[in-house]
């Protein structure tokens, strides 16, 4: 049996292989899985692993990197019509689509495509996954704990096996473990500045300092009040705005948003335009003393 993996979703093909994997170990040694790049190979190894012919007398279960880098490799993979009594996987998210090789193994179905997913079908996936902790996450727990891993699969993963061992895991536990997206936390620190909270806006700066980097930080402030000012001028509503593929930090707090005048904007873009040319002329011992500087004057507009 032969599998040619492509796609730019390395998350699912790596746990599908890894469930064939595991399959393949119920019946067979670990001795029998092999793991080659094409760069410790030659094409008289491929010929070799389609045809069987092995030191081992029982099947194997070969997993190719990169095959399109080894001239001839495709070739020699399909020199049987795609038969083989080994199992071979092929992982090639290179491999040219317009090549006789892509275009024979296709025809011979030997193509399974990973494709990234959704937005909706990452969340479905990830409820899913926390299902196997009987009943230990909440929905919210687990959609917030997709939204702070930015929809990455392998960091939800992670963040749901690490909350696993707690008794219960709620929103409030998810909020108190994992840390949200960079870009969510600058927002909050604008939509503080905007509506004058300043103490809670000082303690969400201490807490950004600590590991946060003041230049992305800015980078973030600005770009984001841009952003607003454009959203302003459309003057859509939240559907919209999701339809439209606008970020989710822009989906909080639209009232507070929508209140500001188009000339309190361009204030605070001048703030921070100023603030930046100083964080990038004293470096970066002052640089949070900067960012602090300018949200505060933010908050006093």
């Amino acid at each position: 049996m032969i599998n040619i993996f492509i796609g730019d979703c390395d998350f699912l093909m790596t746990e599908e292989v890894n469930k064939k994997v595991q399959d393949f170990l119920k019946t067979n040694s670990s001795l029998s899985v092999i793991k080659k790049d094409v760069d410790s190979i030659t094409i008289e190894d491929i010929y070799n692993f389609v045809e069987a012919m092995s030191l081992f007398s029982e099947k194997q279960l070969i997993i190719l990197n990169n095959l399109s880098d080894l001239n001839g490799g495709y070739e020699a993979l399909l020199s049987r019509g795609g038969k083989t009594d080994n199992e071979i996987i092929v992982l090639d998210p290179k491999i040219d689509k317009r090549s006789k090789a892509y275009k024979e193994a296709k025809k011979l179905g030997l193509i399974k495509v990973f494709e990234k997913q959704s937005k909706d079908k990452v969340e479905a996936w990830a409820l899913n996954y926390a299902k196997q902790y009987v009943d230990k996450f909440s929905k919210e727990a687990v959609l917030e704990i997709v939204k702070r891993s930015d929809y990455n699969e392998w960091q939800i993963k992670n963040s749901i096996d690490m909350l696993a061992p707690l008794d219960q895991v709620s929103l409030k536990t998810v909020k108190s473990y994992i840390e949200e997206p960079l870009e969510d936390s600058v927002y909050d620190l604008l939509t503080l500045a905007v509506n004058k909270k300043s103490s809670s806006l000082l303690s969400k700066i201490d807490n950004l300092a600590i590991s946060s980097d003041p230049y992305m930080t800015m980078g973030f402030l600005i770009s984001q009040v841009i952003k607003l000012t454009a959203y302003l001028r459309l003057n859509k509503n939240i559907s919209d705005l999701m339809s439209l593929g606008y970020p989710s930090w822009m989906l909080k707090d639209v009232a507070s948003m929508r209140a500001l005048k188009r000339s309190e904007l361009k204030e605070i873009i001048r703030i921070l335009e100023r603030a930046d040319n100083n964080l990038k002329s004293t470096g970066a011992d002052l640089a949070w003393a900067h960012i602090r500087q300018a949200l505060i004057e933010i908050a006093t507009i």
